[in-house]
């Protein structure tokens, strides 16, 4: 893979977010809507280097952010039309174990404002590629665990304990999560928004990474 593009090539606020995400061992690209890269942090050098599935490729157009399994690479393309023909709002995808890594990706895309250096405002926003390193599917007694430590650390209702769990793993949709819980999927939303909030994470993503580092 090339050599990552260096953190200084972009504004201040997102040079903080790669560093915080770093902190977080969590994997970032910054990239423009052509999807060439503009800059990533040492956990994406770090994860595309231990696993052939998910590189970062030289093109005569530019470098351009592609993963060489076809599985991965269609993932990242319906994430791709959605955030550009939808609201805006970010798009998660999973990356099973087998296209690269030992364990399954979160992967989720999001518009970040497009500023250069001096401030300015760049005609299209950057996007945010943001890849969280998982653990294989818990097995129903480590998440019935989780589900009372989550409970007790942040003062969860029974019910936000068990969807804040169940939503800690990446490789369940929500229709199978809401079907385990025995309410509707719209419930299941209203639920996690108050359990998004509680927690102070945006994306299951890093419900996922807050969970996985619970004592």
């Amino acid at each position: 893979m090339p050599d990552i593009a260096p953190v200084d090539t972009v504004n201040t606020g997102l040079a903080l977010v790669l560093a915080l995400l770093d902190r977080q061992d969590r994997a970032a690209f910054i990239i423009d809507p052509q999807a060439r890269i503009i800059a990533a942090n040492t956990a994406a050098e770090k994860l595309t280097r231990m696993s052939s599935g998910l590189p970062a490729t030289d093109e005569p157009a530019g470098r351009r952010l592609e993963f060489t399994n076809p599985q991965a690479q269609q993932a990242f393309a319906s994430a791709w039309r959605q955030l550009h023909s939808g609201t805006g709002e970010p798009v998660a995808f999973a990356i099973p174990a087998g296209c690269g890594p030992a364990h399954p990706v979160y992967a989720e895309l999001q518009r970040v404002p497009g500023e250069g250096k001096e401030g300015e405002r760049a005609a299209q926003p950057s996007l945010l590629l943001v890849l969280t390193l998982l653990d294989p599917a818990l097995p129903d007694a480590r998440i019935a665990s989780l589900r009372d430590r989550l409970r007790l650390a942040f003062r969860l209702t029974t019910r936000e304990a068990s969807v804040a769990a169940e939503l800690a793993m990446p490789a369940r949709a929500e229709e199978e999560v809401a079907a385990r819980l025995g309410i509707s999927t719209n419930t299941l939303r209203t639920h996690r928004k108050a359990v998004y909030a509680k927690l102070g994470v945006t994306s299951r993503a890093g419900l996922a990474t807050l969970a996985g580092r619970l004592p």
